[in-house]
């Protein structure tokens, strides 16, 4: 039995994580403040036949729009459009297990010594905890990243274990593809370049790596802005975010709490770090494998420095430390078993059997019951999102412009556009003026400088009742504007000078509000006029 077990185990082991992934993405299946606007791109696309390269839907005149993730929005827009929900969810779930599977092939040309195999279902509950933000999170465009930087390590790691030099040919087209995908290519060409200062460390043939990688940054420039797009990349990947969360250092911000699950998987992840080094050049006494240690390290300050780049050094754990992990573990274990006396070998390898029987029991039937139960359809109900103000807004006729929250703004010009212009969205420095954030985070944490975004004169403000910002507003002297409707969450208020007497209220059945999500008002291919001009969208 334990031979047939062993023998099933990888078909077993893959299955298992597919269907547990499917049902993760099932069940935390919310739409990300970003996805509007990714679909709004998409849906450009296809009907225009080309992509936007200039923001139609913000009152600020932005600039320029350079949208590093253009290419996913295709992507996303298509599956949707052709298989509803469903098919999002299955494209998230195919993602995440291709991380996992390139994770496990890595693994594999790695020297294991304590599991002999890389299918064991514990440490990959780790992984999965440890990237627990990945996973709960609806579909983004940085799904792409991780699962090409994964990919990338297995390619480079088969190319300096196993002698397949012929693999580098692929990384330029790869990198094309990743490059209009999403802006996170980078990564993959950090670690092309760390590949190669590590191989010259070591003493080995390292010259291969940096011709791939002049080879692979000539991609760079192909795509639809050209070389403004590559200087604007280089522009937003030493740019500082210091009012976006994802962008914080996680040991540094104030919300300890929120980020505790991220700290303690970042240490465990430091202290094997610390373990293998400490294995290998003190008590084994072996040479260092510099490039090991390089993306180790590299990856490690990465995810000290900012939280979105955590999944980078989970990955580079999970592959290079996945021995370590198991020698930690299993020492553990051991020490378990002599304190309670358990020496006989048969006894254990059948407890073991028994334990991981169960595991893969449990997981699967936990899986299925979410799968099954699941509609395959987020839900808008129950999010942050203003659907209620949304809907007063249309049935009210109520056009203009809005002063939003950054975190709804890609939501409010999905559904309201181009009837209402938003402040702005989560594009962020892709298609806005380098202070157009400050003024409005300023307005919204009521600092001194709050009235400057009322300079920009919106025809409605919409803003969390709980806010500070709500009583600067309520309690403004000048009584600018007036509060004219109000859901679970926000308030929406208009300038007291074009308050109306009677309003026509939105639909309370919450199921009209699920059914309707993804409706949208227009066309591209629509003669859409504003201030008696026809909008050409370019």
């Amino acid at each position: 039995m334990e031979k047939i077990f062993k023998n099933l185990k990888p078909f077993l082991f893959y299955i298992t994580m597919f269907i547990f992934l499917l049902a993760m993405s099932c069940f935390f299946n919310g739409v990300d403040p970003d996805y509007w606007a990714k679909l709004l791109q998409g849906k450009a696309f296809f009907e225009l036949g080309h992509i936007l390269k200039e923001d139609p839907y913000s009152y600020m005149q932005s600039p320029f729009w350079y949208d590093h993730e253009w290419g996913s929005s295709i992507v996303f827009y298509y599956i949707q459009s052709h298989f509803n929900w469903l098919g999002i969810i299955i494209l998230k779930t195919t993602l995440l297990f291709l991380i996992l599977f390139f994770i496990i092939q890595s693994i594999k040309l790695q020297n294991i010594k304590y599991t002999k195999t890389p299918y064991n279902i514990l440490i990959f509950f780790f992984i999965f905890h440890s990237m627990y933000t990945l996973i709960i999170s609806g579909i983004r465009c940085h799904y792409f990243t991780f699962m090409f930087f994964t990919m990338f390590i297995y390619m480079l790691e088969l190319v300096r274990h196993k002698n397949k030099n012929k693999l580098l040919f692929l990384f330029p087209p790869i990198m094309l593809i990743w490059n209009n995908l999403h802006g996170g290519c980078v990564a993959g060409l950090g670690l092309i370049l760390l590949y190669a200062v590590g191989e010259f460390l070591n003493k080995k043939p390292f010259i291969k790596y940096l011709y791939t990688f002049l080879a692979s940054a000539v991609m760079l420039f192909i795509n639809p802005y050209g070389v403004e797009y590559v200087k604007y990349l280089i522009s937003a990947t030493t740019m500082e975010r210091p009012m976006i969360l994802e962008w914080q250092n996680p040991f540094l911000d104030r919300k300890v709490n929120q980020l505790l699950k991220f700290k303690v998987n970042y240490i465990i992840g430091f202290l094997l770090l610390l373990v293998s080094f400490i294995r290998t050049k003190i008590v084994c006494k072996q040479r260092i494998d510099f490039t090991k240690y390089l993306v180790l390290l590299v990856t490690a300050y990465l995810s000290f420095n900012h939280i979105k780049h955590s999944p980078f050094f989970v990955i580079t754990t999970a592959i290079f430390l996945y021995d370590e992990f198991y020698f930690v573990f299993n020492g553990i274990i051991h020490k378990i078993r002599d304190l309670l006396h358990l020496n006989n070998k048969t006894f254990v390898n059948v407890i073991i059997l028994l334990k991981e029987t169960l595991m893969y029991i449990f997981v699967l039937i936990a899986s299925s019951v979410l799968i099954f139960a699941s509609d395959y359809k987020p839900r808008i109900v129950g999010s942050f999102y203003p659907y209620k103000i949304v809907e007063f807004l249309k049935i009210n006729n109520l056009t203009g412009t809005v002063l939003n929250e950054f975190g709804i703004g890609s939501y409010l010009c999905y559904k309201l556009y181009p009837y209402n212009l938003i402040y702005m969205d989560g594009r962020y420095e892709a298609a806005y003026a380098d202070n157009t954030f400050q003024v409005l985070q300023h307005f919204y944490l009521a600092t001194e400088s709050w009235e400057a975004a009322l300079k920009t004169q919106p025809a409605y403000i919409i803003i969390n009742e709980k806010s500070k910002i709500y009583k600067k507003v309520i309690n403004d002297k000048e009584k600018r504007y007036t509060p004219i409707y109000k859901d679970r969450v926000y308030v929406l208020f208009t300038k007291t000078k074009y308050k109306k007497n009677n309003y026509k209220q939105p639909v309370k059945d919450l199921k009209y509000y699920n059914e309707h999500m993804f409706d949208i008002r227009f066309k591209f291919t629509d003669k859409i006029y504003r201030d008696g001009k026809l909008i050409e969208f370019k």
